[in-house]
């Protein structure tokens, strides 16, 4: 994945050797949340790029690292360091 700052874009590089290039301000982000018997519950910022009717999720990655620390905050901070960066004038 690369972030543009400048474009305001982001480039998400699939496992087949395609970019998807998507407008930051189209993505629709939530935290995510996994839970595993071997490493616990795991947090991660997801993506999802929607369809033109706003509601159909087209295709959907993680953003950066899940936490392994159990708890959401560290993507909380992660998210309040990359909103600003990619919103900057």
């Amino acid at each position: 994945m690369r972030l543009s700052r400048e474009t305001r874009q982001v480039h998400f590089f699939r496992q087949n050797g395609t970019v998807l290039t998507v407008p930051w301000d189209s993505l629709f982000l939530t935290l995510g949340e996994a839970k595993s018997p071997l490493s616990g519950t795991t947090y991660d910022l997801r993506v999802h790029v929607l369809d033109a009717d706003g509601e159909t999720v087209r295709e959907s990655f993680s953003l950066g690292y899940p936490s392994l620390l159990g708890n959401a905050e560290s993507i909380n901070k992660f998210w309040a360091f990359l909103q600003p960066y990619m919103e900057a004038e």
